[in-house]
């Protein structure tokens, strides 16, 4: 059903006047006439119920629009496709748009020895529809909302410089000079919308094309595309650093331990130089900052003192000249071994050993 509403929708306006044309002069003559007069019969009584039947599609199938439900998508979904289904009035506009076609066919067609009457009907339907599309804002997509705006607009242009090559000017108290002055502008301004027309919309169809294209590219291209762009991003970036921060890493860190006051316990911490600095953010001034090696250290002193390692205090650890550490994971670690003396903890980072006591 879809398939064949699409195919109804696309090629309404073309046929619907080649079955009025037909219909507009009607005679039955042999050699195949009068079949083809019959068939623009029928085509004519399809294209005027063919609006009242999308309608009728729409209010019997209200509710299932509104929560989108598969089987009406899978049976009438092109008649709002790309459509807001919030309100009535929003998702009825593609059967505006066939209803805005069947009367530019029938003035066309039966109006085409009043040109003035057209211009002042076609028009109107045009304003109208400016409005409605203002108004409501039926697609999706705010672009598409532009887009149609913009073809209304330039179909009233159409409609004014169809107006200076017409005869208007001929019943007009207007000399030779002027008149074709007016057409000729006319003219050139028709080519000139024509182009511009077709510029504009498939400009639109490439960009969403290229969206659609994108959309549907493997994570692992974006994820690409996003490094290489913070790489880039990375490079412009000017870091900025206080005098303090500037210095040297040797004179920079300075780690200090608090003593605890548990007989014997001996604390080993080694400074390297390439590798004591935590990652930090944000580096925008000198900061004292307290890294807690509690969730480090608890485990090693439950294991060395079982029964009151509950009640023991666990070092802090001071980084001073640097900023806040991030998270645990960027906290200073530290590596732990234990050995056969009682109440002995050495701690090691990478390089050699070193012990003190502080008791």
């Amino acid at each position: 059903m879809n398939f064949f509403i699409r195919f109804t929708i696309e090629m309404f306006l073309p046929v619907s006047i080649g079955g009025l044309i037909n219909l507009y002069s009607l005679k039955s003559k042999p050699n195949g006439e009068g079949l083809a007069s019959f068939i623009a019969f029928l085509i004519v009584i399809t294209f005027i119920l063919t609006p009242l039947a999308f309608l009728l599609v729409l209010i019997r199938n209200k509710d299932f629009i509104e929560i989108q439900q598969q089987q009406y998508l899978d049976r009438y979904g092109t008649i709002t496709y790309n459509l807001k289904t919030i309100r009535f009035s929003q998702y009825i506009y593609h059967t505006l748009t066939v209803q805005k076609w069947q009367v530019t066919a029938i003035m066309l067609v039966f109006l085409r020895d009043t040109p003035s009457l057209q211009t002042i009907v076609l028009l109107f339907q045009s304003v109208m529809m400016q409005i409605y599309l203002i108004r409501y804002k039926p697609f999706i997509e705010p672009r598409d909302n532009h887009l149609e705006l913009i073809n209304e607009l330039l179909y009233c242009i159409y409609i004014y410089s169809y107006i200076m090559i017409s005869d208007y000017f001929d019943l007009q108290q207007i000399n030779t000079d002027s008149q074709i002055f007016c057409k000729q502008l006319g003219g050139w301004t028709l080519i000139g919308l024509i182009g511009a027309s077709l510029l504009i919309n498939i400009g639109f169809m490439i960009w969403n094309g290229v969206k659609e294209v994108k959309s549907r590219l493997p994570p692992r291209w974006r994820r690409a595309k996003l490094r290489i762009s913070n790489f880039i991003t990375k490079g412009r970036v000017t870091k900025y650093e206080t005098p303090m921060q500037s210095q040297s890493l040797d004179n920079q860190v300075n780690l200090v331990t608090q003593e605890l006051q548990i007989p014997g316990f001996y604390k080993i911490i080694e400074q390297e130089v390439d590798n004591a600095v935590p990652s930090l953010a944000p580096r925008a001034s000198s900061i004292d900052t307290i890294g807690f090696m509690q969730s480090t250290l608890t485990p090693i002193i439950h294991q060395q003192f079982p029964n009151d390692a509950m009640q023991r205090r666990i070092p802090q650890l001071t980084i001073k000249g640097l900023g806040p550490c991030l998270d645990q994971q960027e906290r200073p670690k530290l590596k732990m071994k234990n050995y056969n003396a009682q109440d002995n903890l050495v701690i090691k980072r990478r390089g050699r050993w070193m012990s003190e006591n502080l008791d």
